[in-house]
């Protein structure tokens, strides 16, 4: 299958849950088979068959899952990222929105910044809680240039 992100890695466990064998192929390398073959049109049953074909020549590896306190992290990092991305979208909003509903996206920001915080608190948790991860967290961080932000990042993948 290809990656398609959070629904691709729900359905890569669900089908290894199940005792059967599942690999995860980038998109990219898909469209380049695909371009390879001079394939024409873009419909899901030519794309089953393109990936098909492509898995049965192309022999790639077998998906495995992250390991548990790997993934927890990553949604997380994702939770934290998605909750500045709403906070700064509610900032341009507040920059142009007319004084009667400026209250209303104030107390909007307030409630995503507790969330904000409160995220990073479990972040900080699940670091405790996994000592080999916090080490490893500390040890990304001696390089220069990466801050706790990377650092958890490439953690989380």
């Amino acid at each position: 299958m290809e990656a398609t992100g959070v629904y691709g890695e729900a359905l890569a466990q669900a089908i290894a849950d199940n005792g059967l064998r599942v690999s995860v192929v980038n998109p990219a390398q898909i469209a380049s088979y695909a371009r390879s073959l001079l394939a024409r049109g873009k419909t899901d049953k030519q794309d089953a068959r393109i990936i098909a074909r492509y898995c049965e020549y192309e022999r790639p590896a077998v998906w495995v899952a992250a390991p548990l306190e790997q993934s927890q992290l990553l949604a997380l990092v994702r939770q934290h990222h998605h909750l500045k991305d709403s906070l700064q979208a509610e900032d341009n909003r507040l920059q142009t929105a007319q004084t009667i509903v400026q209250t209303s996206i104030v107390e909007v920001m307030k409630a995503i910044e507790l969330q904000i915080a409160t995220v990073e608190q479990l972040i900080k948790a699940h670091l405790d809680q996994y000592p080999e991860m916090k080490q490893n967290e500390a040890l990304l961080r001696t390089i220069p240039g990466v801050g706790e932000k990377t650092a958890l990042w490439l953690l989380a993948y």
